[in-house]
């Protein structure tokens, strides 16, 4: 009596560790990529013929700047929205975080782009990030809402670029 009692407490305990795997695997359907996109809306006098842009973005982080890569992802009449990652955390941490990002154009106008986000818990999901505040020039950067697909897109227009230090304009 006392083997089958083991034998059923045995079967009990196995089933009970599967259902909880098959949980587990289940639970992280709803996650995305570790990363926010930034939604970057720019004129077309900032962006080649080709749709390049005619300026580059780097990201300034405490071990040096790493070049930002922006992908095209939409054209419009006079502008062009690019998306590059931000709020990038494989491990998905939940600490608030701020990056910065460095704008500079071909005829040396800057920009500085400040984003601050972290990532938040969901409930049966894993940690999905997302952006609090942006900050351009060191003031808040208000954005205009997609009404089709709901995501922030932030409009720069060429008189929010400022002159390089190192390239004062001459009088």
């Amino acid at each position: 009596m006392k083997k089958y009692l083991y034998f059923l407490l045995a079967i009990a305990t196995l089933l009970s560790c599967h259902k909880d795997n098959n949980k587990e695997k289940g639970s992280f359907t709803c996650c995305g990529a570790p990363f926010k996109y930034f939604y970057l809306k720019v004129d077309k006098n900032l962006v080649n013929e080709d749709f390049t842009p005619k300026f580059s973005l780097t990201k300034i982080t405490n071990v040096g700047n790493e070049k930002v890569e922006l992908r095209d992802f939409k054209r419009l009449d006079s502008t062009v929205i690019f998306e590059f990652a931000a709020i990038y955390d494989l491990e998905r941490s939940l600490i608030e975080r701020s990056e910065i990002y460095d704008l500079k154009t071909t005829n040396h106008k800057v920009a500085r782009i400040t984003i601050t986000g972290q990532f938040k818990s969901i409930p049966n999901c894993c940690n999905t990030p997302q952006i609090n505040k942006v900050l351009l020039n060191g003031k808040e950067w208000v954005p205009e809402k997609d009404p089709k697909h709901g995501y922030n897109i932030y409009t720069l227009q060429e008189n929010q670029l400022s002159e390089s230090p190192a390239n004062p304009k001459v009088e």
